[in-house]
């Protein structure tokens, strides 16, 4: 299951993932996700979204749907922070990175740290 929610007062968009995602859950959160990305960016003039996901790991059909879905962080100012569970997972995630605008961490802290920079 994937759920998102845009938190307008700290311009936050918060994405949690858990357990194993459907081919058609992930085209409809590579829907989504954009959607609100760009409500994001008109309310907040950019984007920060904050991933976290519990690890699972995933279909490749899925994972192919999130490696090939239009990015919602598109502008310089524009910031997605993953938060991983390894330092292997956190290899893995950059390898999925398309920019410098994507990053993977070990902690919420330091992901939420990266984020306000």
């Amino acid at each position: 299951m994937i759920t998102i929610e845009f938190d307008e007062l700290k311009c936050i968009v918060r994405v949690t993932s858990s357990g194993m995602i459907s081919i058609n859950e992930a085209k409809r959160f590579a829907q989504q996700i954009n959607n609100i990305a760009e409500k994001a960016r008109r309310a907040c003039g950019r984007v920060r979204i904050l991933v976290k996901a519990d690890g699972t790991i995933q279909q490749s059909a899925v994972v192919d749907v999130f490696s090939g879905m239009d990015r919602p962080v598109k502008h310089p100012t524009d910031r997605m922070a993953v938060i991983v569970s390894s330092s292997l997972a956190k290899i893995q995630a950059r390898r999925g990175f398309k920019s410098d605008l994507e990053q993977a961490f070990l902690s919420e802290g330091a992901a939420l740290k990266w984020l306000s920079a």
